[in-house]
């Protein structure tokens, strides 16, 4: 869809994966930086440009393993694909906990290329699972979310682009407020962290918002 001069949204196109096939989940997530749309689908995410004459699909990105591509996020010559599920670590009984990972693809000489994969430290958070269940990018930040499984809640993790890769900045947390659902949006150095579902299971969401800038480093 676009705007028109009149303020109204207006439908233009229709985006489909040129392997796509019933219930391959294609457009469960979407994010859009011009002229580019990436497009999760099928444990895959889907590139598009957009022509002179409309979209076209030049690229498919796909890992083995879990759910690949079940989030996704472009900005700036980046590609963000969020893996949940996969990469777990320790668990019940075990002094630490860990689960999901993001894949980073940069272009070379005009393919989008793996160039990192990311999952924080045990020493920026020992206890979490579902990182990578909802990304976001701005400018030169990114803002990875997981589950905080030592408080059952919401976690944000934050990175800054460098020229060596994406580098740990900061953490926001959502607090005790059942965690898998929240959604980020960011703009800026503001994030907003919403919570569709509230401590003790009431269905009273909220948004927390959060000046990054302002939040302590690892």
């Amino acid at each position: 869809f676009e705007i028109s001069a009149a303020g109204k949204l207006l439908k233009t196109t229709r985006l489909a994966a040129s392997d796509g096939a019933p219930g391959d989940g294609f457009g469960l997530t979407a994010y859009l930086a011009l002229p580019r749309i990436v497009v999760s689908g099928a444990g895959a995410a889907y590139v598009f440009n957009r022509t002179s004459t409309g979209w076209v699909e030049r690229q498919k990105l796909r890992l083995p393993g879990g759910d690949f591509g079940l989030t996704v996020a472009i900005d700036d010559g980046m590609i963000l694909v969020g893996a949940p599920s996969n990469r777990r670590a320790g668990g019940q009984g075990f002094p630490f906990q860990r689960g999901g990972a993001v894949h980073a693809f940069k272009q070379q000489k005009g393919v989008w290329t793996l160039s990192e994969t990311i999952q924080p430290s045990i020493d920026e958070h020992s206890r979490y699972t579902e990182f990578g269940q909802d990304i976001v990018m701005f400018g030169e930040r990114a803002v990875i979310g997981a589950i905080d499984t030592a408080v059952d809640g919401i976690i944000a993790f934050e990175y800054e682009r460098t020229a060596q890769g994406l580098k740990a900045t900061s953490i926001a947390r959502g607090g005790a407020d059942g965690g898998f659902g929240a959604r980020l949006a960011l703009f800026n150095s503001n994030l907003m962290l919403g919570s569709p579902v509230e401590s003790g299971g009431s269905n009273i969401g909220h948004v927390k918002m959060f000046n990054l800038s302002s939040l302590p480093v690892h």
